[in-house]
């Protein structure tokens, strides 16, 4: 943070019981005069959701950003972000963001997200690619899952916002970690994409973002819940219920308008799925496995 050159920010460190020397960095770089830092000690693990939920509580600030503790943020970070709010009137801003593996860098540009509805389907499904204002943020609390709790909420924050505003320049760095506990899924990873969905359903219009809703399930069930319950060597049995599932409440889902917009490889693996074709999905899945570790 001392690199950045905007410095009307505070900072809220949640320290989730880690073990390592995180909480006597933070004292200590309290102590040498960043008077905006503050931190915050949970007696228990309570994961990324509930960590999350007790620093909104604290926020003093009229936006609200996330930096999860392996990445960090380019120098023109904080000016970017500020500069869209004073001359956009952006009450959530939608930022670039690029995947580092070591010492490479990939940065995915997404330029073609022009309404609510575009957002709510195809937006990234991280919570550090947006900054929102306080107000946004009234009245949402995060689930308590381990994993996919921020996909749970961001399509809700979408659809509150009056002003969507999106900067596609690499202002975030997300680093993939190999050793990470993101980078590791379990068989309750995969119910945590089943749980958030049915979270968001619950939160945004199905009237009124009808299909870019369904997209979203088919991103979190049948690409994200899939793709995890393949790399763990769930049984064949479950990944079919899973699918036939979801097509039982979305029987017309691949023709959703929003699939031909997703990724070729993406639509590669749907297409897998589509045809319940699990050989060729663990195929897929030990050629990502395989990319992951050559890149990773």
């Amino acid at each position: 943070m001392d690199k950045q050159n905007f410095f009307d920010y505070e900072v809220l460190i949640v320290d989730d019981c880690s073990k390592d020397n995180t909480a006597q960095v933070v004292e200590q770089y309290v102590l040498e005069g960043h008077d905006n830092v503050k931190i915050l000690r949970n007696e228990k693990n309570v994961g990324p959701g509930e960590s999350r939920n007790r620093a909104l509580k604290q926020v003093q600030g009229e936006y609200v950003a996330f930096i999860d503790s392996d990445d960090y943020v380019s120098s023109d970070y904080f000016t970017s972000i500020n500069q869209a709010i004073e001359e956009k009137g952006g009450d959530l801003i939608y930022i670039g963001c690029q995947q580092v593996f070591g010492e490479k860098k990939r940065f995915i540009l997404e330029d073609n997200l022009n309404s609510k509805e575009d957002y709510i389907a195809l937006a990234s499904g991280s919570l550090c690619k947006i900054v929102a204002s306080s107000r946004i943020w009234e009245g949402v609390t995060l689930p308590a899952l381990t994993s996919a709790e921020d996909i749970a909420v961001i399509p809700y924050l979408f659809s509150k916002a009056n002003n969507i505003v999106s900067v596609q320049k690499p202002l975030y760095n997300y680093v993939y970690n190999s050793l990470s506990i993101s980078s590791r899924p379990k068989a309750s990873t995969v119910q945590n994409f089943i749980d958030s969905y049915e979270i968001t359903k619950k939160m945004v219009s199905s009237r009124e973002y009808k299909e870019a809703l369904e997209f979203h399930g088919i991103k979190t069930i049948l690409y994200g819940a899939i793709l995890n319950a393949l790399m763990i060597g769930l049984p064949q049995s479950l990944i079919h219920e899973i699918i036939m599932n979801f097509k039982a409440q979305n029987p017309n889902w691949i023709t959703n308008k929003f699939v031909s917009r997703y990724s070729r490889r993406k639509r590669f693996f749907l297409s897998f799925v589509n045809r319940d074709n699990i050989v060729l999905l663990r195929i897929y899945v030990f050629v990502h496995k395989m990319y992951l570790k050559l890149h990773g």
